[in-house]
């Protein structure tokens, strides 16, 4: 018994049939990761730079033309924080077309920056997918069309948070944060002086 069982062993050790699979088998694997991961990397920075270009083309006509008069409430003259929200978020949104429901996910915060204070450090608030509140950024109310003294030269800080899903399961493509449902917060700021009406 203890012979046929050496033999038997001794058959496998010298059969080299098979040693290229198995060689194959661990660099494909090797192969198939970097190009998931750079597939994945390479939607992920599409999705950002696209957002990016968004925040830029809206901070850009909102410096150089303020909020469309038809905004604005006709008793006032003033455009409510709502009706300025949607409007930059659809501005926003329009200019970044690779991102889904982009109205959905898209959460704005226009801050005026004191010079006491400088540039908000606080941490970047995003849509909370999990639960059934989107928290809500307080902007500041704004003369539509032609500036008051006041709003004239205020230094404005505008930030946008947007969380994608990635295509691979979680932490296996990129070490980025991952929210509670699995997505990637993608950040963009931007700041700009409103321009004298």
């Amino acid at each position: 018994m203890l012979k046929s069982l050496n033999q038997v062993l001794r058959r496998h050790r010298d059969d080299e049939r098979g040693v290229t699979t198995l060689e194959f088998v661990f660099a494909a694997t090797l192969f198939l990761f970097i190009l998931f991961w750079t597939i994945e990397t390479g939607f992920i920075m599409v999705r950002w730079v696209m957002l990016e270009r968004g925040v830029d083309v809206t901070s850009r006509e909102l410096r150089l033309y303020g909020l469309p008069e038809a905004l604005q409430d006709p008793a006032t003259g003033l455009v409510s924080n709502e009706d300025a929200h949607n409007y930059i978020k659809e501005t926003i949104c329009s200019h970044t077309t690779l991102i889904n429901d982009c109205d959905d996910v898209l959460l704005l915060e226009l801050t005026t920056v004191d010079s006491q204070t400088g540039i908000p450090n606080s941490a970047t608030e995003c849509v909370d997918r999990t639960g059934p509140v989107i928290p809500a950024t307080d902007l500041p109310t704004v003369s539509a069309g032609e500036r008051n003294v006041a709003d004239s030269r205020d230094l404005m800080y505008l930030r946008a948070c947007i969380i994608v899903d990635p295509i691979l399961p979680a932490n296996y493509a990129m070490p980025l944060p991952y929210d509670a449902s699995g997505g990637i917060a993608l950040v963009v700021d931007s700041a700009y002086v409103n321009e004298p009406g």
